[in-house]
């Protein structure tokens, strides 16, 4: 006696459609194609550009948008300089700060440093930069020597503030009137991953 086997589905059917247009849809193609995160700048912001060219015709400058920080430099879109941003802040609400001059020589750098009175560790930082380029943490005089070999531009050294809590606080003022608003409070904190050791 024959043993019974179950009859077998026609390559075609619905079933296996759906099976390889889900194995299709979920590829890392159209896993990239639908997630704008994965898409090339000039696609993301191209529509961007296109709207702030407006604004910039109906406003007779390119630079219109900067008038939202008037004591910000460039509105603080890109290159202000972080220590006049500290200098307009009271003392008790601010790292201690030195600002290196760019091309100081190494000697003068320590000099400034020890006189500064911050102890190790230290952030070093350019004074003007962007998303984290050439931040170090620093722990002994020779990695400060290093840095300021290293460094072409003009640069902070500042104490490290190790706190348990970071926030980010988006604050705005309208003109005219005396009190802002607090708008969000964002927490900040690194990315982690919990699991338990075998699946992935």
């Amino acid at each position: 006696m024959q043993p019974l086997s179950s009859p077998a589905r026609p390559v075609g059917s619905i079933s296996d459609i759906v099976s390889r247009f889900r194995l299709r849809f979920n590829s890392p193609f159209f896993i990239r194609l639908r997630s704008w995160e994965y898409w090339p700048f000039a696609v993301v912001y191209a529509p961007v550009i296109i709207y702030w060219l407006w604004l910039s015709v109906k406003a007779r400058s390119l630079f219109f948008f900067t008038a939202a920080n008037p004591g910000i430099e460039t509105g603080g879109m890109l290159g202000e300089s972080k220590i006049d941003l500290l200098n307009q802040i009271s003392d008790e609400f601010t790292p201690k700060t030195l600002f290196i001059a760019a091309n100081t020589p190494v000697n003068t750098v320590i000099d400034q440093y020890k006189t500064g009175g911050i102890p190790f560790p230290i952030i070093a930082k350019p004074n003007a930069g962007e998303r984290g380029w050439r931040v170090d943490k620093l722990n002994t005089e020779a990695e400060l020597v290093a840095y300021a070999r290293q460094s072409p531009i003009d640069f902070l050294v500042q104490e490290y503030v190790n706190e348990p809590l970071e926030l980010g606080v988006f604050y705005y003022r309208f003109p005219g009137q005396t009190q802002g608003i607090v708008s969000s409070i964002v927490q900040k904190e690194f990315l982690s991953i919990r699991g338990n050791g075998h699946d992935c």
